[in-house]
């Protein structure tokens, strides 16, 4: 009886210390091991790098009357330092707090792929507004992602999740999805009057991943 106790209360004791020291270390490791596995899962998908498309005045459009002007041009002085890149997409617009400007692709973007997030990189030189992407589902319903402020010292990415409420094609592997960009949006946060307003964009991307196939069906 008393080896008994004595059996009981080191194994209470080992599963005491166990369940403090190494528990979390357990998670840790199985978290690392998830996004090491989203890692491999999901790939970046380059969706306009600005290297061979003609962006003009005709891709940018204001969301209401009034002095608007702005530019859109194709530069190289102060490419993202990613992919290689060379080129870019300068924006300049005349500004104030809430208004909006669109960028519309100058060829259409379309993501066939089941698309877990989207990403670009800004460098607002002289900046003072958020930028926003407008996207179409699989079922033609229009939402607008916040992607994050413009404004920085440097090139940095930003990026938006895809969440539930986007509508992607992938119950079927046979069906086709898609998810098409219909504009980048720019809205100005500024405090003072109306003022020239510059930032940069270079290579929108999207983490994708091949549809999952079903083993029953007959295209297996």
């Amino acid at each position: 009886m008393k080896k008994t106790f004595i059996f009981l209360f080191l194994l209470f004791f080992c599963a005491s210390s166990i369940s403090k020291t190494d528990k979390p270390d357990y998670y840790k490791a199985n978290k690392n091991e998830f996004e090491k596995v989203q890692e491999y899962i999901y790939a970046e998908s380059i969706l306009d790098d600005f290297e061979t498309t003609a962006y003009s005045n005709d891709n940018l459009r204001f969301s209401r009357d009034g002095d608007r002007d702005g530019v859109l041009s194709i530069s190289n002085k102060f490419p993202a330092p990613v992919n290689n890149s060379k080129r870019y997409l300068s924006v300049k617009v005349y500004a104030k707090m809430g208004d909006k400007f669109q960028i519309i692709p100058a060829n259409p973007i379309e993501i066939t792929k089941y698309c877990k997030t989207i990403s670009l990189w800004v460098y607002g030189e002289k900046s003072a507004g958020e930028l926003s992407v407008m996207l179409q589902d699989s079922a033609g319903i229009n939402h607008i992602l916040n992607l994050g402020s413009a404004a920085s010292n440097g090139w940095k990415k930003i990026s938006t999740k895809l969440g539930p409420r986007i509508k992607q094609n992938i119950d079927y592997p046979e069906n086709k999805n898609s998810i098409k960009i219909l504009y980048i949006q720019y809205r100005a946060t500024n405090r003072s009057e109306q003022e020239w307003q510059y930032f940069y964009i270079d290579d929108i991307s999207a983490a994708v991943r091949y549809k999952y196939l079903d083993r029953e069906s007959d295209g297996w």
